[in-house]
């Protein structure tokens, strides 16, 4: 099934992110090893399975957000119970991601891209627990 083609407001909001993805990650690279490590251990960011996140992804989230502490996607949060409250703008991660490429010298072998995507991630505190049992299905 061939892949639907964008529309121009998708094009648009994917370049913003890109861009903004680019930013942070800039930002990122000027700080020295020192100064990263000091900004990071102020206040360690993991995810809601428990894992720290690296350090640059850290350091993107603490950007972002004010006093993150633990971090999940829309629907690890859904998963535990919890729903992201509306209106809340989450903080952006890199992570990432293999694509199978055909070598151009020999078309039998494949060759794993590694690329990155961005991925949304919110704090606890932009959550709130589920009342309903039924709301988590």
């Amino acid at each position: 099934m061939p892949r639907r083609a964008a529309t121009p407001a998708q094009r648009e909001a994917a370049a913003h992110r890109r861009t903004l993805a680019k930013a942070l990650a800039a930002k990122i690279r000027a700080m020295s090893p020192d100064e990263l490590n000091r900004y990071v251990e102020a206040a360690p960011v993991v995810t809601i399975e428990g894992r720290q996140l690296s350090i640059k992804n850290q350091a993107m989230i603490m950007m972002q957000l004010d006093n993150p502490t633990v971090v999940g996607g829309f629907r690890q949060w859904k998963q535990a119970g919890r729903s992201v409250q509306k209106g809340q703008h989450g903080a952006m991660i890199l992570y990432p991601r293999t694509r199978s490429q055909a070598d151009v010298d020999t078309d039998d072998q494949q060759k794993d891209a590694v690329t990155f995507g961005t991925a949304t991630v919110f704090d606890v505190s932009q959550t709130a627990e589920i009342q309903n049992a039924q709301a988590a299905d």
